[in-house]
């Protein structure tokens, strides 16, 4: 197994170098090895919206937003240290494609013309700052948001239904170490993984995401071992919905309905849709759909799907609906 990991790890870097040459060898050939750092991000910045929207996930509004932003905040007031190599509207575009369609750093590094290891430090640095910004917005806020945002009443207008949760599933490497190989390892999907729940409002807005856990743990089991803060938001006579593994959920407001062809069950059937298409929009970004890259033997594996699943579920949040 260790020789097999040696194998793959000599075989990757050796994929990245031969793309970096070949790239390069491109841009050299058509004369974009000195403009492409101004001209790419100045061609997407040009493009129509719906464009840029397929491009970056985003409408260019919300790029804008994000560029003078991050160059107030951070661009502007750096004083110490090395210098930027790319100006902010780089660094944000960069990060946008890197989000989207999650290309390996080589390719990054080739368009944007640096190293392949400044193109993951650029990202790095911009997902840390987009993360503090956008993880308080993912929250239950008031009673009154919740109703604004598509709560019904239930069981003779005695109860409030204001969210439904389920998890989601993404895939991973295998890992080096082989005593994680059975604590990844996804029997569901018959691959290794991680997970992750999401409690969603009725229009379909992310209200919360849990941590981030190996594939071997359950929707009950995440639920169980999430911080139980979310609860005391709730009211008594609020409650979510949820599929049939979470039939023992009741103490967390979570309820399922076992009887079929009903109107109940047709009605918890039309707000379950709303979570499948906020998952689905999730994972229109790559970062959040592709097999991950990063290792699995390790808690930064763990904290980079957390932050990316929590960045984007935000980004959905703003823009997507």
């Amino acid at each position: 197994m260790l020789e097999k990991t040696l194998q793959d790890q000599k075989r990757e870097k050796a994929l990245d170098l031969k793309l970096s040459q070949v790239l390069k060898t491109v841009l050299n050939v058509l004369g974009f090895q000195n403009l492409i750092k101004i001209a790419f991000t100045q061609l997407v910045l040009k493009y129509p919206d719906n464009t840029i929207r397929e491009l970056l996930g985003i409408p260019i509004d919300g790029v804008r937003h994000w560029i003078t932003l991050y160059h107030e905040q951070i661009h502007n007031v750096r004083s110490v240290g090395h210098p930027f190599l790319l100006c902010a509207e780089d660094e944000i575009v960069l990060t946008l494609v890197h989000l989207r369609h999650y290309p390996r750093d080589v390719f990054l590094g080739a368009v944007f013309g640096i190293s392949k290891q400044t193109a993951n430090n650029i990202h790095q640095r911009v997902k840390a700052w987009l993360y503090q910004i956008l993880q308080p917005e993912l929250s239950f806020h008031s009673l009154e948001w919740r109703k604004d945002h598509g709560a019904v009443n239930f069981w003779n207008n005695q109860s409030l239904l204001t969210f439904i949760v389920d998890g989601a599933e993404q895939e991973t490497g295998e890992p080096e170490n082989l005593q994680l190989n059975t604590l990844y390892y996804s029997a569901k999907k018959a691959q290794f993984s991680m997970n992750v729940l999401l409690w969603v409002a009725l229009d379909g807005t992310v209200l919360k995401l849990s941590s981030t856990f190996p594939g071997i743990r359950n929707d009950p089991v995440m639920l169980e071992a999430t911080d139980k803060a979310w609860l005391n938001q709730l009211n008594n006579f609020e409650f979510g919905f949820g599929d049939g593994i979470f039939a023992n959920s009741q103490e967390y407001h979570i309820y399922t309905l076992k009887e079929r062809k009903t109107q109940a069950h047709r009605n918890f059937s039309h707000f379950r849709i709303q979570v499948e298409q906020s998952i689905e929009k999730i994972k229109n970004f790559a970062v959040c759909s592709s097999k991950l890259r990063t290792k699995t033997n390790n808690l930064q594996a763990i904290a980079f799907h957390h932050q990316s699943w929590t960045i984007i579920a935000a980004l959905v949040n703003r823009y997507c609906f």
